[in-house]
């Protein structure tokens, strides 16, 4: 009886915990983004992507302005008919999937680490979601939709997790590891950066070659599934769209060298290094692959902490790191009790702001005339841009040298050779951007 008031009192408190960090979670994105008040950033593009879907006309049809998968053109529909039926702000209606997403999966982290590790130790880790800069700023100020995707990644590691639990119950175990596949797969249908997790997931979830090829599968399922439609009846539309959009040199070392001439003279470079976009694709395509050859020697754990290394080698070799990619990351490594993640979110949370006070203003002081933006201003989205690739690329080796998922000789060469390719590329980027100077 003892022990079952003991287990009865810790799960409560488990829960309370869960909830309250959701609650802060809520709390720190709704401030922020009641006090904007405006449709600024993406929120106007996702008003039209609505005002398109709810017309019942193609979202594909506008050149380069749905480059996602099927499925995430009905969020920003939701959303709007939302608005306009309960007169909620279009602009606080579109961020109220982010905002409930993060708080979701804070509650999950509180959930999932309380099993393993003391309470306190949870709630904490919960907290580096809840209250991370780089997740509010995504999520309630620029409203970008890349913060629920990111949250679903965390429900799908959660799933994966209770079906590790649930071995002792293999029909439920599996039930589990499907879910989480399937979730996994709704998030790679609405952006598709969560594909590089996969493979980590899937052996994560068994070992065994057959059933975590089966895993991948349902993982893929859902994007196949939203896109046969547009294959059979809207191909070229859809083709041109999904495969037509690279990113932005918003941060990492690409933004960097554009910074250099706001230094010097103050000019803002739009179209910057679009020739360096497809050759940093594929260092980073490269890069990944060899990292992703570490994941069948890998032992438990050190499975997860792998799939973190794709998005950050993202922010280290790829020329277009647009702002909102910087979430990708957070929720995950908050779940896993990366402690880098402290350092990287104070560099990235400097680059983000600085990011959106020279080009974005909006974002930060909400609709009107913002004052002018200063020497100081783009000396720190420079420095800010650079320190980003360092640090992200630092916590990348760390994992890669960790115990357990050691590289290889071959592996060292081969990100030797990437990393010697990507010097060749940067000094291109660097020359760009010193021409023309005085």
């Amino acid at each position: 009886m003892t022990g079952t008031a003991d287990g009865g009192a810790c799960g409560l408190r488990t829960s309370a915990l869960a909830v309250l960090a959701a609650a802060i979670a809520v709390v720190a994105r709704l401030a922020p983004a009641l006090a904007l008040g405006a449709e600024v950033s993406d929120l106007p593009l996702y008003r039209q992507m609505g005002e398109i879907v709810l017309r019942g006309d193609s979202v594909y049809a506008p050149r380069v302005f749905f480059p996602y998968m099927p499925y995430s053109q009905f969020v920003p529909a939701a959303c709007l008919s939302l608005s306009n039926a309960a007169g909620v702000p279009f602009h606080l209606a579109m961020k109220l999937p982010n905002v409930l997403g993060d708080a979701v999966a804070s509650a999950l982290i509180v959930a999932v680490l309380a099993a393993r590790r003391p309470l306190r130790e949870a709630f904490l880790w919960a907290m580096a979601l809840a209250l991370n800069p780089v997740s509010i700023l995504v999520s309630a100020f620029q409203g970008n939709l890349m913060g629920f995707v990111s949250s679903l990644v965390v429900v799908a590691f959660a799933l994966g997790s209770a079906a590790r639990d649930a071995e002792t119950d293999p029909a439920a175990s599996r039930l589990l590891a499907a879910s989480a596949a399937l979730v996994l797969g709704i998030a790679i249908a609405m952006r598709s950066f969560p594909v590089f997790l996969v493979p980590a997931l899937a052996l994560w979830l068994s070992p065994k070659a057959r059933r975590a090829a089966g895993y991948a599968a349902l993982a893929a399922l859902p994007a196949a599934v939203s896109a046969l439609p547009y294959l059979l009846w809207d191909r070229s539309d859809f083709l041109r769209e999904v495969l037509g959009y690279s990113g932005l040199a918003d941060l990492g070392w690409l933004a960097a060298f554009r910074a250099i001439p706001l230094v010097t003279d103050g000019r803002k470079l739009f179209d910057f290094g679009a020739n360096l976009m497809a050759p940093s694709k594929l260092l980073f395509l490269a890069a990944t692959s060899a990292s992703l050859a570490l994941l069948p020697g890998a032992s438990g754990e050190r499975r997860l902490r792998l799939a973190l290394v794709p998005p950050l080698l993202f922010y280290v070799l790829y020329a277009g790191v647009a702002a909102q990619y910087l979430v990708w990351i957070v929720p995950l490594a908050a779940l896993l009790r990366e402690r880098a993640l402290l350092a990287w979110s104070a560099v990235a949370t400097v680059a983000l702001i600085a990011f959106y006070r020279v080009y974005h203003p909006a974002i930060l002081l909400g609709p009107g005339p913002a004052p002018p933006d200063g020497t100081l201003a783009h000396v720190v989205l420079l420095v800010s841009s650079a320190a980003l690739v360092a640090v992200s690329g630092a916590w990348a080796w760390g994992i890669l040298r960790s115990p357990g998922a050691g590289p290889s000789p071959a592996l060292r060469v081969g990100l030797m050779a990437v990393g010697i390719a990507w010097a060749v590329l940067a000094v291109k980027g660097l020359l760009q951007a010193l021409k023309g100077l005085g």
